[in-house]
């Protein structure tokens, strides 16, 4: 009988041990899980007047006017703003100078964007739907 539990005390951690490595093994990784982005957005127009915004994706939030349309632009990128560039755009030629500074993690990688422009509106060119455009 004794021999009979040793047997059976040795067997089923065993059991416990190859179904606990079985149960890992057969859980996916997912590829749409992706580290939280969290972003410092600032812009300064050319009398000093700055505006600041937080930008969360994945999920998105903050007090971005829109931070659905942001996040979408940053993901079709893959969180690299100067690609976000729209050729040719149609601008005024008044002379405001924009300046726009994005920093913080975007899915676990550092991100730091800064850029000058002329004006808003060529502000928001070169930057898209991450541009908060100002409440009327």
């Amino acid at each position: 009988m004794n021999k009979l539990l040793l047997t059976a005390a040795i067997s089923i951690p065993a059991l416990g041990g190859a179904g606990a490595a079985s149960a890992f093994a057969t859980v996916p990784a997912t590829a749409d899980h992706h580290a939280r982005s969290i972003l410092t957005i600032t812009v300064t127009e050319e009398n000093g007047w700055s505006r600041v915004y937080r930008l969360t994706c994945d999920p998105d939030g903050g007090n971005h006017p829109d931070p659905a349309a942001a996040c979408d632009a940053l993901r079709s990128v893959g969180g690299h703003l100067s690609r976000l560039r729209r050729p040719n755009p149609i601008c005024t030629r008044e002379y405001a100078p924009t300046k726009v500074s994005v920093k913080g993690s975007w899915r676990g990688r550092n991100l730091s964007f800064s850029g000058s422009y002329p004006n808003s509106c060529l502000a928001r060119a070169a930057v898209g739907a991450v541009y908060p455009a100002r409440p009327m």
